[in-house]
């Protein structure tokens, strides 16, 4: 992830992850995003689905 970060600093393209499928991923991909300095946007899921919001305790 950090060298696809590079990649897209390298070509002024904005990197924009999405951690849809569960809540452990999108916690994973915010901590990663935290840890960058031009990181803006993040793509995550509104879904109610049990896989999405089940991994995790009191996800909101």
């Amino acid at each position: 992830m950090r060298h696809i970060a590079e990649l897209a600093r390298q070509h002024g393209a904005q990197l924009v992850p999405h951690g849809s499928s569960t809540g452990i991923l999108l916690a994973a991909t915010v901590q990663f995003m935290s840890s960058l300095e031009e990181a803006e946007l993040i793509e995550y899921s509104q879904s109610y689905s049990p896989l999405f919001r089940g991994l995790v305790k009191k996800f909101y």
